[in-house]
């Protein structure tokens, strides 16, 4: 009995939450470096990316989260530059949930035109 009175107490207190010990991620590869992700309440999301490339760039950023697409298309970034880029997802989230999301970068004057892929996760908070 007292196991289970002291497991409701770590329940109720949040001890047991483990959407708190979730690390946020974002993972891109070398060349167009995805350094950090934050969405907010609102929708928006905000991705630092970091261009390796030896060359400036334009770039399309296309974010996937829950079947629903949001693109961002023509936005210079120069080499070795650290860019905030953001996104604003047609819908709304709670303070503290946990989204996961896929990217995708394209760039070049193509063809060929060059496509990164990856993703991201990442804990809502207030906008």
């Amino acid at each position: 009995m007292a196991i289970v009175i002291a497991v409701g107490a770590l329940y109720y207190f949040d001890v047991l939450d483990t959407s708190k010990y979730v690390t946020q991620s974002c993972n891109t590869g070398p060349q167009l470096e995805c350094l950090e992700v934050a969405m907010y309440t609102n929708g928006s999301v905000d991705f630092r990316i970091r261009n390796n490339h030896p060359v400036n760039l334009n770039i399309n950023l296309e974010v996937e989260i829950a079947g629903t697409p949001e693109k961002l298309e023509d936005e210079p970034i120069s080499s070795g530059e650290v860019k905030t880029l953001r996104l604003d997802m047609p819908f709304s989230k709670q303070t503290g949930e946990v989204i996961d999301m896929n990217i995708e970068i394209k760039f070049g004057t193509g063809p060929p035109t060059y496509k990164v892929e990856g993703s991201a996760t990442a804990k809502i908070i207030p906008s």
